[in-house]
Order: C-alpha cells, then sequence, then structure tokens
C-alpha cells in the first residue's frame, strides 16, 4: 500500500510540478507564405535564430520514421524515458570508463535543447525525471513538434523546416530518402557534419541513418544503396526573401505566428517575368511594381515590388500622383448621373481655370469628338470639363466610399486638377478601383490573408455606369508592337514630370496595375504609361488569364445603342472673363524681376493682354517702365474682355554715395 501511495506521489509531482522554461520553443520566427505553403520570408528571433515552427503533420513521413528509427525506437511506448536504452548506454558508459552513449529519448533531447546544461551525471537524473514530466504535460506530438522545431542544423539554423529550405531549397513535406536521412543526422553533431565543410562525415553518418531505416524495414536495400550514393548538398542556400516590403507589412498587422497569404506561386512568377524583361529595358533605380487581383475570390493573387533584391520597400502600397489614370471613373460617375453617354461629343478646346491654363499631353487640340474618343486619346481639356460638371468634390467622395484611397496634400479641397494627377493613390487601390468594372459596379476590398473575413462590399456606380466604362476602356488600342488583344480594358497614366507611370485594366477573371518609376520619386525624363507600364500589363495579364480570356465575354459587338438628343453634344460651359490679380485700384510694385503677374478666371484660351492699349508679349505678365497709373485689358478668343485700373510704384533708386 505504501509503495501505491509513493507511486501516486510521484505521479501527482510530475504532472503537476513547474514544467521546464519553454521560452525558446515559445520563440520562433514568423513567417509569410503564399497560398501553396511556400515561404516568403521569415523574421529572426530575438536571439538572431532562424526558428520556423514546425509540427509533424508538417514534415515528410519518412523523415519521422528515420527520425524515430534512429533517434527514439520505442517512442510511443515509454512515458518519455526508454529505460531499455538506459540500461543499454549505462553498460557502454561503464565499458568506455565515460559517457559515450547517453540513451536519450527525443524529450530528453528537446529538454537539453531547453536548458543547455553540460552533460553531466546529476544533469542525466535530472533529465530523465523532466522528461517523463514534458511527455505528460505536452503529449507526444508536443514533444516530437519542439524537436521539429528546436533540433540544431548549424550556425542559427533550427529546425527541420528551416534546415530543408537552406540545404534543399523546399520545405520538408516532400523529402528523398538521401534528404530525409541527411536531416537525421545533422543534428547529433551539426558543425562536424556539415556537407559543405564535412562532407565524409556527412557521407558516413547519412549511411547510418540509411541502414537503421533498412533494418527496421522502413527502405529497401536498393533504396539505402542509392541514397547512400546520392550527392550531398555542396552549399548553405540563401533563405527566401521575396517580397521583404510585404512580409514585415503582414506580419506587423497580424499576431499569428505565421501568415499565409493569397498569392498564387504561378502569379508570383509572371510578375517576376516581367519585372526582370522592364529591368532589362529600363536604367538602373527604375523599378516596376504590379498587383494583380483574382475578380472571382477578390484575393491578391499577385504582388511584386520591383525585380528580385532590388528594394524592400513596399512599393504597391505607396501612394504617388496618378497622372490620367482615374479619369474612366469621372466618365463613369457622370454617365451615372446622366450627364454624358459615351458617344456624346465634347469639345477639347483650352480654358482658364484661375492662372492655370491645362494643356493636353500632345500640347495640340482635338476639337469636337466623342466621350469615348476623349478617353482614349487621354485629352485633359475634356476630362477637366467633365469633372467640374460633375464636381470633384462628389467624385473624391464616391471613390473614397467605405476607405479613403485619394489622398490629397495637406488640408486642400478636391480641385478638378484631380483628374490629371493632382492627388495621391497608391497601386493597390488603384487595381482595387479598376475591379469595379468587372464586378458590376460593386467595390470588394482586395483579401490578402487566406482565410481572413472578406469586408462588405460597397457600390461605387450603377451597373449600367460599370459596364458602358468597361466596353470604353476596351476600346483602347494596344501599345505599339503589340497585336489587339480581344475582351482586355485598360487605361493608362503619367505623372507629372514622369516621375510615375501607370497601367490598370483587366482581361478575363483578372484585374492588374503596373507602376514604373523610381522609388524616391525623382523623375524618369520621356517616360510614360503607355510606353513603361502598359506593355508590361498586356504580358502580365494575357499570361495569366490565359484560356479564361478566351471564354470570357469580351463584349466587343455590344454597342451603346442611340444616344439621346439630349446627349448629343456637350458644350464647355462659359464662364465670364475677369481680372482677380491685381484688383481694381490696388497700388502694386514689381516683383525682384520687374514685373507684375497678371492671374485671370473664366474665359477662353488664347488671351491676350494690353497695357494702356499696347499689347505685351505675355498675357500672364506685365513689366512696367515707370510709375503711375495704367490700365490692364485681357481678352480671351471669342472676344470678351476684363479691365482693372491699378497704379505702379515703382522702387526709388538707390543714392550713390
Amino acid at each position: 500500500m505504501a509503495a501505491l501511495m509513493l507511486l501516486a506521489a510521484a505521479l501527482l509531482f510530475l504532472r503537476f510540478a513547474p514544467l521546464s522554461d519553454l521560452s525558446a520553443f515559445n520563440s520562433v520566427s514568423r513567417c509569410a507564405m503564399d497560398r501553396e505553403g511556400e515561404i516568403l520570408g521569415c523574421t529572426l528571433t530575438a536571439e538572431d535564430r532562424l526558428r520556423v515552427p514546425t509540427d509533424p503533420q508538417d514534415v515528410d513521413p519518412l523523415y519521422l520514421k528515420m527520425l524515430l528509427a534512429s533517434e527514439d525506437r520505442n517512442f510511443e511506448y515509454h512515458p518519455g524515458v526508454d529505460p531499455l536504452a538506459l540500461c543499454r548506454a549505462a553498460l557502454s558508459d561503464l565499458r568506455a570508463g565515460r559517457i559515450v552513449s547517453g540513451g536519450s529519448t527525443l524529450a530528453m533531447q528537446v529538454l537539453r535543447l531547453l536548458t543547455r546544461k553540460p552533460r553531466t551525471v546529476s544533469a542525466k537524473i535530472s533529465e530523465i525525471f523532466s522528461a517523463v514530466h514534458l511527455t505528460l504535460t505536452q503529449g507526444r506530438q508536443g514533444v516530437l513538434s519542439m524537436y521539429l522545431t528546436l533540433a540544431p542544423f548549424g550556425g542559427n539554423i533550427e529546425g527541420v523546416s528551416a534546415a530543408s529550405v537552406r540545404w534543399f531549397g523546399h520545405l520538408p513535406d516532400r523529402l528523398s530518402p538521401e534528404e530525409a536521412a541527411l536531416l537525421v543526422a545533422l543534428p547529433r553533431a551539426p558543425e562536424l557534419i556539415r556537407p559543405d565543410r564535412h562532407p565524409e562525415a556527412a557521407r558516413y553518418y547519412r549511411a547510418d541513418v540509411l541502414r537503421l531505416a533498412r533494418e527496421r524495414g522502413i527502405i529497401s536495400e536498393g533504396v539505402e544503396q542509392a541514397a547512400a550514393a546520392a550527392p550531398l548538398p555542396e552549399k548553405l542556400l540563401s533563405f527566401p526573401r521575396k517580397e521583404p516590403g510585404l512580409t514585415r507589412a503582414v506580419l506587423r498587422q497580424t499576431l499569428a505566428p505565421n501568415a499565409e497569404l493569397t498569392l498564387d506561386p504561378r502569379m508570383q512568377r509572371i510578375l517576376a517575368q516581367a519585372a526582370h524583361r522592364h529591368r532589362e529595358a529600363h536604367q538602373d533605380g527604375i523599378l516596376m511594381s504590379a498587383v494583380v487581383i483574382d475578380n472571382r475570390s477578390h484575393e491578391i493573387a499577385g504582388w511584386i515590388s520591383g525585380n528580385q533584391g532590388e528594394t524592400e520597400l513596399a512599393l504597391p502600397l505607396a501612394v504617388r500622383s496618378p497622372g490620367s489614370a482615374l479619369k474612366p471613373f469621372a466618365y463613369a460617375l457622370a454617365l451615372e448621373k446622366g450627364l454624358v453617354h459615351p458617344r456624346t461629343l465634347v469639345s477639347d478646346k483650352g480654358k482658364l481655370y484661375g492662372s492655370w491654363e491645362p494643356r493636353n499631353f500632345s500640347g495640340s487640340h482635338q476639337g469636337e469628338l466623342t466621350l469615348t474618343q476623349a478617353l482614349v486619346l487621354s485629352l485633359n481639356l475634356s476630362a477637366l470639363e467633365i469633372t467640374e460638371r460633375l464636381s470633384p468634390e462628389y467624385l473624391v467622395m464616391r471613390l473614397n466610399s467605405g476607405k479613403q484611397r485619394i489622398q490629397l496634400p495637406g488640408d486642400a479641397p478636391p480641385s478638378a486638377a484631380v483628374i490629371l494627377g493632382g492627388c495621391g493613390v497608391s497601386l493597390w487601390d488603384l487595381a482595387a478601383l479598376y475591379t469595379i468594372y468587372e464586378n458590376q459596379g460593386m467595390l470588394y476590398e482586395p483579401m490578402l490573408i487566406k482565410g481572413a473575413k472578406a469586408q462588405n462590399p460597397v457600390r461605387l456606380m450603377s451597373q449600367k455606369a460599370a459596364e458602358q466604362m468597361r466596353q470604353m476602356l476596351r476600346a483602347m488600342p494596344a501599345p505599339e508592337g503589340f497585336a489587339p488583344v480581344p475582351g482586355l480594358g485598360y487605361k493608362t497614366g503619367t505623372s507629372h514630370g514622369s516621375r510615375d507611370a501607370w497601367a490598370a485594366g483587366s482581361l478575363g477573371p483578372y484585374t492588374a496595375a503596373v507602376w514604373s518609376g523610381r522609388p524616391d520619386g525623382t523623375p524618369c525624363p520621356g517616360a510614360t504609361g503607355l510606353h513603361d507600364a502598359a506593355p508590361y500589363l498586356l504580358q502580365i495579364l494575357t499570361a495569366a488569364a490565359g484560356n479564361e480570356a478566351l471564354k470570357a465575354d469580351n463584349g466587343s459587338a455590344q454597342a451603346f445603342g442611340a444616344v439621346p438628343q439630349a446627349f448629343r453634344k456637350i458644350q464647355n460651359q462659359e464662364r465670364k472673363l475677369k481680372i482677380v490679380f491685381p484688383p481694381e485700384g490696388a497700388k502694386i510694385a514689381p516683383d525682384s524681376l520687374g514685373g507684375i503677374s497678371i492671374r485671370t478666371e473664366g474665359g477662353e484660351c488664347p488671351c491676350y493682354l494690353t497695357a494702356d492699349g499696347v499689347a505685351q508679349p505675355d498675357p500672364k505678365r506685365f513689366v512696367p517702365k515707370k510709375s503711375g497709373k495704367v490700365l490692364l485689358i485681357v481678352t480671351d478668343s471669342k472676344g470678351q474682355s476684363a479691365g482693372v485700373r491699378a497704379e505702379v510704384v515703382m522702387a526709388e533708386p538707390k543714392a550713390e554715395n
């Protein structure tokens, strides 16, 4: 009876005694992976260890069988300590007069990895009791997970997953017999068995693991011989760092140990090929980034931030001027409000916006043309007129439905310049906005983390307006050197100073956006969205969509129907010409260059300036010769005139000494 009570007390002590310090096991690397489980990148632990958490289900079953055959053959039966193995080890130690065999189980090895104590007799006794305690509290699968995560493989590499990626370039869920055997052998003496430094030792210990596996019936003799003869890895491979900017951004936002992303490996390869071609065609420092969205699942299928190794920035999240890339949204919302029709005639004429006289990119005017033609030619003046009729505030409000996507400088209110790039937007948000034309006007916030709860979609515009714009975008010609692609709809943009080149559009089930430029925002002389972004957008979408593009309704035969009488023509709204500076009766001194700026509103370009009846060479600047009153008159191309009287006060000449 006393013996039973003593046994019960021992079991209770083992069950409820304080557990060994598990901080090392809990301090692990955090990884971001694509949808297939391939690692994109990992963080290091606080001790600068690459320690990737690994569970038994993450590892090839062949490796687990070899591991147990070699390190703990009775793992499934003993309570954390194998008495038979301890007896064999004790006899070996007595014969040798020193510790030559420890008889350690996996639980005992885990404890040594957790505590890092020297190998002494007293430490061994403590290890035995702690191993039973660990197995009782964590279970066999828990002990196995700890070993698979903590096992040393040389340098700062810990755990089977990190070792498999560094030595073989892939995760341990699929291992050949020679790979599995080497991973079993390495933790015995990680630095002495490293195949890149000690190939003979690595070959010997790998063969020992293979022999034990054959003796236990795990592999055949033929497999043993072939695996033993297989070449060893000659060097450690670099750990994946495919998208460091994305990895950091994602891991900052989630508390989970690992983040499984929605990125499709096939799509990532397509983007990498496009980025490589872009790199070959551009100067150093000019990078390409891209985002691809699956319109069916509303997931981010592809993401790239520059060619591999060129930057650690998350470029698709950077806010930049979109140039003309927002024009389709102003036109589509004007369609929704019934202000225009795709075939409405618009007038492409110059116009003053205060002292700002915007021009088309080409520098010329096209006269009258349809709204669709104005979009295809990306005419600035027509887009400004539509934006003014729609109201810039309304445009920005609608595009920011559910989330702020359009960023304005400082606290400035929206102006018509928004439509020409006088705002900021990220590549991520631009790609999301373009999905509405494939989703009947609904905007679904793209998902990047697999299994994340989807946000409720918002209606950005009516289904009819979205479909009309979808067809208008498909009227865009392919870039020079490319054949027409049925079903492709896209738009380009170029920011001021050619700092940013954009292209965004859809084909089949995918929507993509591409950006080209310098991360620091310095100009790229001569760059345009049509030349530097659109070709890569087409390459990405055609490769991504494949046969899906052929199945999709390309809508090329769809007509917009007859143009209602009220929508057949739209004219620029005439605004009365007036001089806003200098004001009537003002006394004004010339600036440091000897001139006075003239600012106007309204009217129609070009304009002309006279001072006391004398024509001035620059309609925006008057250079007086003397002090006194002057009559300034501005006349526009339609004959409207506005005048003010002002008094010029010239600076007194300095007296000579």
